[in-house]
């Protein structure tokens, strides 16, 4: 399935966490985030310019309520083609 538009984007953020994510066992939803939304997420954000241009030696983050902000910047300094 290719989202190609953002609202459908939005639409599967909504329901992910109105819906399959849940806090006492977050497995699951995870599960189905990294296999599915993640994706688009990243999909978007090249679409939109919004992936790193440059090389980092560190990445931190700090991750409150949820981990999905990590995954994020994982996926998108991993997948990046390589920095010169």
């Amino acid at each position: 399935m290719s989202m190609t538009n953002r609202s459908a984007l939005e639409r599967q953020t909504r329901d992910y966490w109105d819906q399959r994510y849940d806090y006492k066992s977050p497995e699951p939803g995870l599960e189905w985030y990294i296999e599915n939304l993640l994706p688009e997420e990243m999909e978007e954000a090249k679409r939109r310019n919004r992936l790193p241009e440059k090389s980092c030696d560190m990445l931190v983050l700090l991750v409150g309520f949820s981990i999905e902000p990590l995954l994020q910047s994982v996926h998108a300094f991993i997948s990046s083609p390589p920095f010169s």
